[in-house]
């Protein structure tokens, strides 16, 4: 009998133990992600809003590519299980509330998932925010660069990654450059890491996934 219940005194703590582990996780996760939009609000209130190339009320479309990477082992965020590459094309609006601060919506309605258990179509709906921190010419061409940070919600057809969920969330931070071509046509080409995880909360699994992602594509000034 003493056996039985110092086996079962081991066990709870066992369970005890895990559970805090889970939670610390939880905990870190968060902070990296306070840290995320901090950083990037520090970045935004130090170096100021004016100047650049575009102006405050600029409204601009864009239409982009995006090839993502999975990758494996730990990153900024705890190691995703997802390995699966992907492809997406998206639809983006810009509204510059300053003229270096573009608010961002973007919507994807394809985004395909080349996993061990065949493709996995999805979509995903973001908001977030840019900003235009240096200008320079390249030749005669006006060019930009910025920094970005976005959070989402994806929707797959079926799990993603494998053994996950259809419902995601995703958080996305990268830099970019954008080439004006014309008065009101651009390119744009950059660089996301992406997070996606369904955050616990609608399987009891929750496997991730980190990719790095590149993209290009054209910006449309909307007079």
């Amino acid at each position: 009998m003493m056996a039985i219940a110092s086996m079962n005194q081991l066990s709870q703590t066992c369970r005890t133990t895990a559970g805090r582990s889970l939670l610390l996780k939880s905990r870190t996760a968060d902070k990296r992600s306070q840290f995320f939009c901090l950083a990037f609000g520090c970045l935004v209130v130090c170096s100021g809003c004016q100047g650049g190339y575009h102006r405050k009320g600029d409204l601009q479309i864009a239409f982009t590519g995006t090839y993502g990477h999975a990758v494996k082992g730990e990153t900024f965020w705890a190691d995703g299980k997802g390995r699966g590459d992907s492809a997406s094309a998206s639809v983006g609006l810009n509204y510059f509330a300053e003229d270096r601060l573009a608010l961002m919506a973007e919507l994807t309605p394809m985004r395909f998932f080349n996993q061990s258990d065949g493709d996995a179509y999805s979509y995903e709906l973001s908001l977030g925010a840019r900003y235009y921190f240096a200008e320079f010419e390249l030749g005669t061409m006006p060019v930009s660069l910025y920094a970005e940070i976005l959070g989402g919600m994806m929707h797959g057809a079926h799990s993603i990654p494998e053994e996950g969920s259809n419902f995601n969330f995703t958080q996305d931070t990268g830099v970019g450059m954008e080439m004006k071509l014309a008065d009101n046509v651009s390119w744009i080409t950059g660089y996301r890491f992406q997070h996606l995880s369904n955050g616990d909360l609608f399987n009891d699994d929750n496997p991730s996934q980190n990719d790095n992602q590149v993209y290009t594509g054209i910006a449309i000034e909307l007079k």
